[in-house]
């Protein structure tokens, strides 16, 4: 992944959805967007003040497949806290 920084992977108990949660300082959206098309896979910005790492400072960006964005798309306070980027 490029730019990563402070990634953590969270798996959802006893199914196959994994979210990596990438916390960089500064990322270039492009370089993320091309890599993950290469992959099929999604990615979603958040609001820099819900990084856990390092609030106000660090980006959050997860990463996941499709299946795993359409269970947590049912999240509270979605999209005021989160950014959809495909």
């Amino acid at each position: 992944m490029p730019e990563h920084d402070h990634g953590l992977l969270f798996k959802k108990a006893r199914t196959s959805q994994i979210v990596y949660v990438n916390q960089p300082y500064r990322f270039d959206r492009a370089k993320l967007e091309e890599w993950c098309n290469e992959r099929s896979l999604i990615y979603v910005t958040c609001d820099k003040r819900h990084s856990f790492y390092y609030p106000d400072n660090t980006d959050m960006v997860l990463v996941m497949s499709n299946d795993t964005y359409i269970e947590y798309f049912d999240l509270p306070d979605w999209p005021q806290r989160w950014e959809e980027m495909r």
